[in-house]
């Protein structure tokens, strides 16, 4: 499905494409490499985000309704800052998926995967609220969106480069591919 959706964005045929894993993982097209592009799913939904002449990005859904300890989670993988803000959420539930998106996302658009451990970088501070900072509260050079999904148990995030522009990012479910828009913002 991947290699039929590209040929599509990319007009050419599918089989052509070739793909190839970077030193920690993350796919790429050798052939295309203004061309970026990341994919994401959880139980019955996928996103695929892409964007051509500009640098790597990260995207990332959860289905909120899958069976997580996230209440476990958290204290593990979140940075300070962010468990402590977890913990005067009214929904603590739906922010630990916000966070989580974010947090996948941000290490998708890098490139390292899980070799980054989730707690070395922040996602949420006070005052500044969303975006993505080191663990001094520096802002690091990447932009955090989080996607506005049509399902309501769906979470999306997206990172790209500072000062980028939003690629196209797309949510399949219920055999249809659906346009996520932006949110509101970070």
């Amino acid at each position: 499905m991947l290699r039929l959706l590209l040929g599509d964005v990319l007009g050419v045929a599918p089989e052509s494409l070739r793909f190839e894993r970077g030193d920690k993982g993350k796919p790429f097209l050798p052939d295309q490499p203004q061309f970026h592009f990341n994919l994401s799913h959880s139980e019955g939904y996928a996103a695929l985000a892409w964007s051509a002449g500009r640098t790597e990005l990260g995207l990332d859904l959860e289905d909120t309704t899958r069976n997580v300890d996230w209440a476990a989670l958290a204290p593990r993988f979140f940075a300070r800052p962010e468990s402590e803000r977890l913990s005067l959420q009214a929904d603590p539930r739906a922010w630990f998926f916000r966070t989580w998106t974010a947090k996948e996302a941000y290490i998708k658009a890098i490139g390292t995967g899980l070799f980054l451990a989730l707690d070395q970088f922040i996602t949420y501070l006070e005052p500044q609220g969303w975006g993505l900072y080191d663990l001094e509260g520096g802002p690091l050079p990447w932009q955090l969106q989080h996607l506005e999904s049509p399902f309501p148990d769906v979470v999306a995030a997206w990172v790209g480069a500072t000062g980028a522009p939003p690629s196209q990012s797309h949510l399949y479910s219920e055999g249809s591919w659906h346009a996520l828009p932006a949110g509101s913002g970070p």
